[in-house]
């Protein structure tokens, strides 16, 4: 069902997908920031820069 949803968005295009976002997420909150813990996304950040 993901995947399904995954391709119909992917044809969908750039200020639709925005119009998508803004209703769902209207002050665009980084709903990222809960998925790490702080210490380790530096660590893995540093890792990557060399």
């Amino acid at each position: 069902m993901a995947i399904a949803r995954e391709k119909q968005l992917k044809g969908w295009t750039r200020p639709k997908k925005i119009a998508l976002i803004t209703r769902m997420n209207p002050t665009w909150i980084d709903l990222s920031k809960k998925w790490y813990v702080p210490e380790v996304l530096e660590m893995a950040m540093r890792q990557q820069a060399y």
